[in-house]
């Protein structure tokens, strides 16, 4: 029987980071793109506002769009290095989404504390000047700010999460350390 090397198979656990990687990262470039356009778009007055009253807000406001493009092109990359079992990727995939964890919550934390009371306080005057409503719009709108915090730390999470499941499974620790799995395909072949 002759018998040829070929180069490992690369476990479905990789290839599996690799487009979450690849998905994710594009998600990322779409909201840079789309934060890039919004900073130089909107309402004047509301700006001014947080720019007096919130620290740092035109800090986050620049951060953010920029961050998800830096963040999105890195996994990107790094989801396509995987698919070739590159040890540089899988280093550059845990780094991208572990500061991407970081920051998703910083910025939430931020919102919280310094944003969401300023908007509280926006909704409130704008309240002032509309007929009486039979419900508590302000309420309805500070529990729907509270829900996107919760919905956007639950998306990035969603994909956060099983990449670094996926890239710290024992067939992708063993592929990127050189142990190469039995192929069934082989077995088969020999019975």
């Amino acid at each position: 029987a002759f018998c040829m090397s070929h180069p490992p198979k690369t476990p479905g656990a990789v290839v599996t980071a690799g487009v979450l990687l690849a998905v994710y990262g594009a998600l990322l470039l779409i909201c840079g793109f789309c934060g890039g356009v919004s900073l130089f778009i909107g309402d004047p007055n509301a700006d001014k506002m947080m720019i007096d009253e919130a620290p740092g807000y035109m800090i986050v406001k620049f951060a953010e769009p920029l961050s998800n493009l830096f963040v999105g092109v890195t996994m990107i990359i790094a989801g396509v290095g995987l698919f070739q079992l590159m040890a540089l990727a899988r280093v550059a995939a845990y780094l991208a989404v572990i500061y991407q964890i970081f920051f998703i919550v910083v910025r939430n934390i931020y919102t919280a504390i310094f944003l969401l009371p300023l908007m509280d306080r926006l909704m409130a005057q704008q309240m002032q000047n509309q007929p009486p409503a039979p419900f508590d719009m302000g309420q309805i709108m500070k529990g729907s700010m509270w829900a996107g915090i919760a919905i956007s730390i639950l998306i990035h999470l969603a994909f956060c999460v099983p990449i670094l499941a996926f890239l710290s499974s024992k067939s992708a620790r063993d592929a990127f350390s050189g142990v190469s799995q039995p192929d069934p395909d082989d077995d088969r072949e020999r019975r």
